[in-house]
């Protein structure tokens, strides 16, 4: 049976955690990948963004993506850029190098994480409040439904029981103790 891996599955997770443990260095320092649409060079800042509920518990998580051109404007990368890039040729790493040399990523990384804080970031809790309020509206129509249901239950059982009592078929004490309104008569 196949299953979709992302942030918050088990296997996802012991995987990350596994790799930032062994090759975590390295990762900081990032890699050289090309993308094959072409385009300008440009930096890849991914962030790990978080919501959690008021008990602490993660309510949900998101990658977020940004790229930052040469010239240090900064804009959303859409959801996994990543997918079709490939390993750089000899020719294309050392173009890469020379980009990277113009410029000090460590500069660039206040305004990438602004610009993931104050644009990208606000949209997650937006998006999971209307996801809740889409699950909570199903659980409340839900129990309307069913409290209707149980409503028109018991009044149908209570015409039903009153029609015997009328037709003498039962006692107005056993109809009481069947409504639960006590033992009088």
């Amino acid at each position: 049976m196949a299953e979709f891996l992302a942030p918050g599955h088990p296997l996802f997770d012991a995987v990350l955690t596994a790799s930032e443990q062994e090759w975590g260095a390295l990762l900081q320092s990032g890699a050289v990948l090309v993308d094959p649409s072409g385009g300008a060079p440009r930096l890849l800042f991914a962030y790990d963004h978080s919501i959690r509920d008021g008990r602490g518990k993660v309510a949900s998580r998101k990658l977020l993506y940004l790229e930052v051109l040469e010239d240090g404007q900064v804009r959303p990368a859409g959801p996994a850029p990543y997918l079709d890039y490939r390993p750089p040729t000899p020719e294309e790493l050392e173009r890469a190098q020379a980009f990277l040399a113009r410029l000090d990523p460590q500069e660039l990384l206040p305004a990438a994480e602004r610009f993931a804080l104050t644009n990208l970031a606000k949209e997650h809790p937006d998006e999971v409040r209307k996801q809740q309020e889409v699950q909570l509206n199903r659980v409340l129509e839900a129990v309307r439904e069913r409290l209707l249901s149980e409503i028109y239950y018991w009044d149908g059982e209570a015409a039903r029981l009153d029609a015997l009592a009328k037709e003498g078929r039962m006692g107005r004490r056993k109809m009481r103790r069947r409504h639960g309104e006590g033992q009088k008569s």
